[in-house]
């Protein structure tokens, strides 16, 4: 505990000499707020831009810069089950897995799973807010790799998450993250995401919690979804990534000045 809290402070004494740095790799996270429990069993973050206006040069935005689709749902949550050295809170896990089942309960999908462990089996359940959009395209059998990191410092108001599901041939079936970013693009196995702000001038010394847009893409196809917003891109002619973005705000200081949390599931729409 002793070395944990050292390491936690020599942390924050480089967030603030350091200053704010740019993030543009696959699978990173970043802390992250607190909020609400959702039906995921995990929290979403609640922005006090859900009910605030912004304005641009000619007074004039979107008006989903105000205006919050309240059926966004980004939560999800990975529990490791007696697997050492992985707990709820803190993970960091790259491995193969099987499907053992995927059940509907309630609003949530939950993904029971029998990953390798350096040759011993070990078991985790992974549980994502149902979409609307369609059913989740991974099944019983099949063979995944899983992708996870968690790190939770209350002291410090530390909380990152990070869960990503690939099919055999490294595609992307899930991916969940809530995070703190720098000012670089995203990249998480072949999805991109790249901010723009119809909302407002980005500006780390201005009013924290400016909404943002994030364009997703993958391939040639391209989303654009605000903050508190969801939206489909398409994956081949038959499937799509349904994507709910719970979080997308700037202007924080001093150390990653966006935050995110975004849930992306590949469904095949009804």
């Amino acid at each position: 505990m002793l070395q944990r809290s050292h390491i936690s402070l020599l942390a924050w004494f480089s967030l603030i000499t350091v200053g704010c740095v740019e993030k543009d790799v696959e699978g990173d996270t970043a802390p992250q707020t607190t909020g609400t429990t959702t039906e995921a069993g995990v929290t979403e973050t609640a922005s006090a831009t859900d009910t605030a206006s912004a304005t641009d040069t000619d007074g004039m935005v979107p008006a989903e810069c105000g205006a919050p689709d309240l059926e966004v749902r980004s939560g999800f949550s990975l529990t490791p089950v007696d697997w050492p050295e992985q707990t709820e809170d803190a993970q960091s896990i790259d491995t193969m897995c099987m499907i053992d089942s995927v059940a509907i309960e309630t609003d949530t999908v939950v993904t029971a799973l029998t990953c390798d462990d350096a040759g011993t089996p070990r078991q985790a359940t992974l549980r994502l807010a149902i979409s609307s959009v369609g059913s989740v395209m991974w099944f019983a059998g099949d063979d995944v790799r899983l992708k996870a990191f968690r790190d939770v410092d209350n002291d410090f108001g530390i909380d990152d998450r990070f869960v990503a599901l690939l099919a055999a041939d490294e595609t992307p079936l899930m991916i969940g993250s809530r995070s703190g970013i720098g000012t670089g693009g995203i990249k998480w196995f072949g999805l991109t995401a790249d901010a723009q702000f119809p909302c407002g001038e980005e500006d780390d010394l201005g009013q924290p919690g400016l909404p943002f847009e994030l364009v997703f893409g993958f391939g040639e196809a391209s989303v654009p979804i605000m903050h508190r917003h969801r939206d489909v891109l398409p994956f081949d002619g038959s499937q799509v990534f349904a994507i709910d973005l719970g979080e997308a705000t700037a202007n924080y200081c001093c150390h990653y000045n966006r935050e995110i949390s975004v849930l992306i599931r590949r469904v095949m729409p009804m």
